[in-house]
This record gives C-alpha cells, sequence and structure tokens, in this order.
C-alpha cells in the first residue's frame, strides 16, 4: 500500500525544493518501471525505518530534520538526503487520524503505554518468555521485552563469546554502571578507566576487531537488564560451566578459542612452540569466489581421505560457512556439482539458507498461484508475477 501511495506522491513533489536527488535519479530514465521501482525501495526503507529507527521517523514528522543518536547528541542529517523527511511528512499529509495510529511507532507506544500502566491487560501472558540465539534485537523490540517484564519473567539466551564483561573492550568511554552488569571484570581491570589510545593492549584483538555488532547489542542488553531485581524475583544462581583445562597439546585453533573466551590480550599469550603436524587454522588466498570453491573442494577432499586424528570423517560431518551465501551459491553448485556420483571426486552436498522461492522464481510464482483463492490479488503482487521469466 505505501509503495502505490509513494506512486501517486512522488510526480508531484519532483519540482519542489528538497526533492532533487530523487528528481535527478527519475529523470535517468523517464518510465514507469523506474518509478515504481524507487517507490518500492522507499516504502521498504520506510518500514524499515518503522521497526528499527521509529525515533528518527517521530522527529521527522515533528518538523526535526535530524538523525537521533541515543546517548549522543543528535546528529545534523546530509544536505542530500534532506528529502526524506520531506517525503516522510508528505506521506503523513496523505493519511487521516486513523490511519497514522496504525502506524507501527504509534502502536508500538500504545503497547508501551499499555504494559507500563500497571492496569491489568486485557489478555493474560505466559508466566515464562524465553528467546534464543538472537544476535541482534532492535530497540523497540528491546524497549518492548522490557516492558513485559514487568508482567512475566523474560529470558533471553544470547551466544556470547566471552566469559568475562566486554562490552567495553574497543572504546572504553561509554562506561555501563558497574552494578548493571552481568558479567565479573578479568582481574579486576576496568578496560573504561584506561586510556583509549592503550585500549586494544587489554582486549583480544579478534573481539576488538570483529566483535563490534556482538559488544553493542552486549550494552544493548545490560542497559535494559536489573540483575540483582532479577536475582532478588526469581533467585536465579549464577551457573558457570566454563571449561578451565587446556592441555600443553592443544591445537592451534582451540588456543585462539580459549584465550577469545577468557579474554586475554596479546601481550599476555603465552608463546607456544608450534605444532608439525598442526593444521586446524589455515589461511588461503584466491583470485575469485570460483578459485575460494575450488581450494575447498580439494581441500575437502584431502580431509575426508586424511581425516585428521584418524578418526572416520563422512561428508555429513562438515559444515562451510560463508558471509554471503547468495553471492556463492552459484560457484558451489558449478564446483562440487560438476562431478558424477561415480567420479571419486564426488562429494555431496546441500547449499542451506537459500529459499526455494530465492532459488527458483517459480515456486514462488507457483505457490502464490495455489493460494490464490484463499486471498485477495494486489496489484504489485500480479506486477510481480509477471516479472517471473
Amino acid at each position: 500500500a505505501l509503495a502505490w501511495r509513494l506512486v501517486r506522491l512522488l510526480p508531484g513533489l519532483l519540482h519542489e525544493p528538497g526533492y532533487e536527488p530523487v528528481a535527478g535519479f527519475l529523470a535517468a530514465g523517464d518510465d514507469a518501471d523506474r518509478l515504481f521501482q524507487l517507490a518500492t525501495r522507499l516504502a521498504d526503507l520506510f518500514d524499515q525505518y518503522q521497526v528499527y529507527r521509529p525515533d528518527w521517523l517521530g522527529d521527522w514528522a515533528d518538523g526535526q530534520d535530524r538523525l537521533a543518536a541515543p546517548g549522543r547528541p543528535p546528529l545534523e542529517l546530509p544536505a542530500d538526503q534532506r528529502w526524506q523527511p520531506l517525503l516522510w511528512r508528505a506521506v503523513l499529509a496523505t493519511l487521516d487520524e486513523r490511519e497514522r495510529q496504525c502506524t507501527r511507532p504509534h502502536i508500538h507506544q500504545r503497547v508501551l503505554d499499555a504494559l507500563h500502566s500497571g492496569a491489568p491487560l486485557a489478555r493474560p501472558v505466559a508466566r515464562r518468555i524465553v528467546l534464543f540465539g538472537m544476535a541482534q534485537v532492535p530497540l523497540p523490540v528491546l524497549q518492548l521485552l522490557a516492558a513485559l517484564a514487568r508482567h512475566c519473567q523474560v529470558l533471553l539466551a544470547i551466544p556470547n563469546p566471552c566469559r568475562f564483561h566486554w562490552a567495553d573492550t574497543i572504546d572504553g568511554r561509554e562506561l555501563l554502571r558497574m552494578a548493571q552488569r552481568r558479567q565479573p571484570l578479568r582481574a579486576g581491570r576496568d578496560l573504561a578507566a584506561l586510556p583509549l589510545e592503550a585500549m586494544h593492549a587489554h582486549a583480544h584483538p579478534l573481539l576488538a576487531a570483529w566483535g563490534r555488532q556482538a559488544r553493542d547489542f552486549v550494552r544493548q542488553l545490560d542497559a535494559f537488564d536489573d540483575a540483582q531485581q532479577a536475582q532478588a524475583r526469581f533467585g536465579l544462581p549464577r551457573v558457570d560451566l566454563f571449561d578451565e583445562e587446556e592441555s600443553a597439546d592443544a591445537p592451534l585453533l582451540v588456543q585462539v578459542q580459549n584465550r577469545i573466551r577468557d579474554l586475554v590480550p596479546l601481550a599476555e599469550h603465552d608463546r607456544r612452540a608450534a605444532l608439525a603436524p598442526d593444521r586446524s587454522i589455515v589461511f588461503h588466498v584466491a583470485h575469485s569466489a570460483l578459485r575460494e570453491v575450488e581450494v575447498l573442494h580439494d581441500q575437502l577432499l584431502q580431509l575426508l581421505a586424511q581425516p585428521p586424528g584418524g578418526a572416520p570423517l563422512q561428508p555429513r560431518d562438515i559444515v562451510v560457512m560463508v558471509p554471503d551465501i547468495d553471492t556463492m551459491a552459484p560457484a558451489i553448485r558449478a564446483v562440487f556439482g560438476q562431478y558424477p556420483r561415480s567420479d571419486a571426486r564426488y562429494i555431496p552436498f546441500d547449499i542451506t539458507d537459500l529459499s526455494a522461492r530465492a532459488s527458483h522464481p517459480l515456486v514462488g510464482a507457483l505457490e502464490w498461484l495455489l493460494r490464490l483463492p484463499q486471498q485477495r490479488c494486489t496489484l504489485s503482487e500480479l506486477r510481480d508475477l509477471l516479472d517471473v521469466p
């Protein structure tokens, strides 16, 4: 619905001040397809704003063209992005009061007000809510869970690579209150009290380089969590399941994992003699994605023929993780799918996290057609169906 509303709005706004970037984009190809594609992308963008940054939309609706930043002064909106708040206000101007109250930020605020009011809820909630494996949660969802915790027990099981508090391992300037920390400080050292230029010497470099998103998420959780109150209300004991033992001949990968777990900086790493047959960590340099997969195929053949430790290794025991499976999928099929089952180089494989709709558009079109008797057909859905090759 928002995409079609934007299709109607945009042509009448292009000549107004502030819309020069949008007008320049549409002028490059003056056709209805380009306008619809832009409207679809903008509708998705505003939808993401409603989920992740409703505070921005609230400021824009009030005429404040800025980017709110929690805990920091608001940022000025770049000049070439001023059209976004202008367009959002133009969208709101086309809505009546009832439609405005149905936007996500308004619904979110009404739910928070109801949960914080202390009044009995219209419908009872579960006594306990447990959420597993979330690596990132939007701030509005955390606000909702915190408000819901006034009425039931809310538990979040979050993957954490380190046993100590490491939310300030990078800059250490935004110190959370000590009483709110759920994890102890390693050796009693307060990283936030260290100079910024010395921070890298007191934290594991891999956490500092690759753990930024997880670190920020831990900070968010600490801001909402009241460990002392939860302990008093529910009597949850602290259960430490970390294994302290590390053999002298531990593989290099196990050593790195333990250093990250224990937040050991490089200066405190003990220098062990490299084990000659240790290939637990191997780096390969390849000039293309296809070559990467070819090297991977060769390495897997070697591992299957000569399994480490002598224990039998089967293809079902192997998991290969990549940052972008959609990009790598064609190369994987080209390399692993070129050999018949009778070939000694054949390795059975399966690509996960690829939906049938993404890999085979006809499957998605067939699924939509089968549901047609039970659903309404919108213009955008009909257009998507016609675009299927």
